[in-house]
C-alpha cells in the first residue's frame, strides 16, 4: 500500500503578522487500485509490460551469451547454434522503434502522394527545418531515447546505411548534427527489426553499385522487382513503393543527384549483403522468402549444419 505525506508551510499573514517557519507533515494512506481494471479498456493488452505483445508466443533459441564488440557490433550466442546472430532485439527494444517505423513510413507515405510538397520540402532552408523537427519528434516518442547505441555498436550493414545517409545528407547541405541524428534513428530501425534489415541485406546481395551510381532510379526499381518476387505480404511492397517514388522524383534535381551519388560512393556494398550468420538465422524466419528460396528450400541449408534429424536440431522455446 502506497504511504503519502503532504506538507503544508505556514505563510506571513496577509495582515502582515509572522507566522512560524517550519513544515508540519501529515501522514495519509492512499488506497488506490493499481493498475486500473481489464475490463474499463476496449482491448486487452499488456499495458504494465507492452514488450510481451511482441514477445509473447514467438519461436526463439536458446539464448547463452551476449557479446559487445566495439567497432563490429552486438551479438548473441545460442544453445547449440554454430553462428551468433547480429543484434540483441529485446522485445522492448522493438516496442520502441515500433512507433519511429510508423512514423517513418506514413512520412514517405505521405509524400509520396503529395509530390508538390516533397518537392518544396526538398528545399535546403525547408529541409533543415523538417528534419530538425522529425528528429525532435521521435525522441519524445515513448522509449526510443534509450535504445540508441554508441556509434561502435551497430552492425556493418547499418553502419554502412548511416554512412550512406549522412554523407547524402551532408552534400545536400544538412547540419551535421541533423543529419547524423536522422542515420542514428533509421539505423536504430534496421538495427533492431530483422524483417527490415534482412529485406535491406537480400536486396543488396543483388545490388550493383555502378548500376546504383549511374542511375539510382532506375537500379532501385530494379531491386524492388527482385525484393517483391520474394515478398509474400503486398503492404510491406507498397510501403517500398512509396520510398521509390520519392526517389525517382528526387534524382531529377541536380544537386540531390549529386548527393546521393556522394553518398554510394561512400558505402562499401559488400558489408551490407547478408553474410553466412544472417542467412543461418534467416533460415526458419516464414515472413519473406530471403534469397527466393522457399522455407522448404530454406530447409536445407539447416541439414547441411545439423543432418536430416529434425530432432538433433538446436530446441526452441516460445515464451508463455
Amino acid at each position: 500500500m502506497a504511504m503519502g505525506k503532504t506538507h503544508h508551510r505556514n505563510r506571513r499573514s496577509r495582515h502582515g503578522n509572522s507566522g512560524t517557519s517550519g513544515d508540519n507533515k501529515t501522514t495519509v494512506q492512499i488506497n488506490l487500485p493499481a493498475p486500473p481494471p481489464d475490463h474499463i479498456f476496449k482491448y486487452r493488452k499488456h499495458r504494465e509490460k507492452p514488450a510481451l505483445d511482441i514477445a509473447m508466443n514467438n519461436f526463439s533459441y536458446i539464448p547463452t551469451e551476449f557479446e559487445f564488440r566495439e567497432g563490429e557490433g552486438c551479438f548473441v550466442h545460442w544453445y547449440g547454434v554454430p553462428l551468433p546472430s547480429r543484434t540483441v532485439p529485446t522485445a522492448q527494444a522493438l516496442v520502441a522503434v515500433d512507433g519511429v517505423k510508423r512514423f517513418f513510413i506514413n512520412s514517405l507515405r505521405f509524400l509520396g502522394s503529395m509530390p508538390l510538397v516533397a518537392v518544396l520540402l526538398l528545399r535546403k532552408k525547408a529541409l533543415n527545418k523538417t528534419l530538425a523537427f522529425f528528429n525532435d519528434s521521435v525522441d519524445k516518442l515513448p522509449g526510443v531515447a534509450g535504445w540508441y547505441l554508441e556509434d561502435g555498436y551497430y552492425c556493418a550493414p547499418v553502419k554502412e546505411l548511416r554512412e550512406f545517409i549522412a554523407v547524402t545528407l551532408h552534400y545536400l547541405g544538412i547540419k551535421g548534427d541533423v543529419a547524423w541524428k536522422i542515420s542514428e534513428i533509421i539505423g536504430m530501425m534496421f538495427e533492431y527489426d530483422l524483417a527490415y534489415r534482412w529485406r535491406f541485406q537480400d536486396m543488396m546481395m543483388y545490388a550493383e553499385k555502378d548500376a546504383c551510381i549511374k542511375d539510382f532510379p532506375k537500379e532501385i526499381k530494379r531491386l524492388l522487382d527482385i525484393e517483391a518476387s520474394h515478398e509474400p505480404h503486398a503492404d510491406v511492397k507498397d510501403k517500398l513503393r512509396h520510398g521509390e517514388k520519392l526517389i525517382r522524383w528526387a534524382w531529377y534535381i541536380p544537386r540531390i543527384r549529386n548527393a546521393i551519388r556522394k553518398g554510394l560512393w561512400a558505402t562499401d556494398f559488400d558489408k551490407c549483403k547478408l553474410d553466412e550468420s544472417d542467412i543461418y538465422h534467416s533460415v526458419l524466419y516464414a515472413d519473406y522468402n530471403v534469397q527466393g528460396k522457399t522455407l522448404e528450400e530454406r530447409l536445407t541449408i539447416m541439414e547441411g549444419y545439423h543432418g536430416m534429424d529434425q530432432s538433433k536440431w538446436p530446441p526452441r522455446v516460445t515464451l508463455k
